[in-house]
């Protein structure tokens, strides 16, 4: 499938954005009407790392805001414009992986995911997941897939995933909520499935093939779908937002945290159309690979089940009970000036740090935990 990235661009409100860019890295959210300006709560400006041990050494204590945040610098061939927008060259196999290299540069590699956050605007995108080598089975992608090698970041091979969470003003109407993260978190698994009853290839999925299109039903609310849809009757059908964003029973399975056994019917729409409305809000027509957006519409619908996932994607390895439930997640912050990183900025990477835990923990149905300290 040779996917490059998982792109969230969901606004302020959490709408989801169009489908995915030129370069198939994947759209998620959208910044809407608020320009994220807007400063978070004061917090010491206290500048955290850890040694070759994982101790940590800071300018504030282990329990002072800010000081379980891991601060970089920007890449040194990175440039930031008056308008707080960052430009950087187009090196392969990632410019991303330069964040990577300047964690791992100060830290040991004791982490699943890194949550990148960067002071400044560095992407058009709400947020991006960076693919790391692949060695799942049942999910719908091979080892060829992954965007970079966790080697590329400074990874020894544990790192799994670099979040890239953007500008922290994006976060500053609600710090606390950490749902994009989840999202984010969550593609490490989904959606890249294939059935064998589709039409055609990718249709449960939206353009850049990584997020369930609006037609799809995968046992409940799905983070990497945005929400749900629901059966109206009579053939008609109704696709709505959901949140706080949660893992869905498919997603779950995916992510080897639910057995095959738990996992309900589930169900996609073939054919759709009478998509009301029509056009999305960014004046796009409502079709088949539409991601996220409110609508009605009708179609055949399709059931199918677990069983009908692993004949065509192969048995989910590990399995679940061999499958990790525990991950830890570093938090960053790369700042223009090591030595001037915004107070503000630290507190509201701080805010998504704290919340984090329990919104995982929430959105899988407790079954998997996080660990958010350095």
């Amino acid at each position: 499938m040779g996917v490059l990235a998982l792109l969230l661009g969901a606004a302020c409100d959490s709408r989801p954005d169009r489908a995915l860019d030129d370069e198939g890295v994947v759209p998620e959210l959208d910044s809407g009407d608020d320009d994220g300006g807007s400063s978070g709560p004061d917090a010491p400006p206290a500048t955290s790392s850890t040694d070759e041990s994982g101790d940590a050494s800071s300018t504030g204590s282990p329990t002072e805001p800010g000081s379980q945040i891991a601060v970089i610098a920007m890449p040194a061939d990175w440039s930031i414009g008056p308008n707080g927008t960052w430009t950087f060259p187009a090196t392969e196999p990632s410019p991303f992986v330069a964040l990577g290299q300047a964690f791992y540069a100060e830290h040991p590699d004791e982490y699943d995911f890194l949550a990148v956050y960067t002071e400044g605007l560095l992407i058009d995108f709400w947020a991006l997941a960076v693919t790391v080598h692949y060695d799942i089975g049942g999910i719908g992608l091979s080892t060829g897939d992954a965007w970079i090698e966790p080697a590329d970041a400074g990874s020894a091979g544990r790192l799994q995933q670099i979040n890239v969470m953007n500008d922290p003003g994006q976060y500053a109407p609600d710090p606390a909520n950490a749902d994009v993260l989840v999202h984010e978190t969550a593609h490490r698994w989904a959606a890249f499935i294939e059935l064998t009853s589709t039409p055609a290839p990718a249709y449960l999925l939206d353009a850049g093939w990584s997020h369930w299109n609006i037609h799809v039903h995968g046992g409940g609310p799905s983070a990497t779908g945005y929400g749900d849809v629901v059966d109206l009757g009579g053939g008609r059908y109704r696709y709505d937002e959901v949140r706080p964003w949660k893992l869905s029973p498919l997603e779950l399975y995916l992510a080897g945290l639910m057995p095959e056994a738990e996992v309900p019917p589930m169900f996609y729409v073939a054919d759709p159309y009478d998509h009301d409305p029509a056009v999305t809000r960014y004046g796009e027509t409502v079709g088949i690979a539409t991601l996220g957006e409110p609508c009605s519409f009708s179609g055949t619908r399709v059931d199918f089940d677990i069983g009908d996932v692993v004949a065509a994607n192969g048995p989910r390895t590990p399995a679940f009970g061999a499958a990790p439930t525990e991950f830890r997640v570093a938090f960053v912050l790369a700042c223009v000036d090591l030595d001037a990183c915004d107070p503000a900025d630290l507190a509201i990477v701080e805010a998504q740090r704290t919340a984090f835990p329990a919104t995982w923990s929430a959105a899988t149905g407790g079954r998997s935990t996080v660990t958010t300290d350095l």
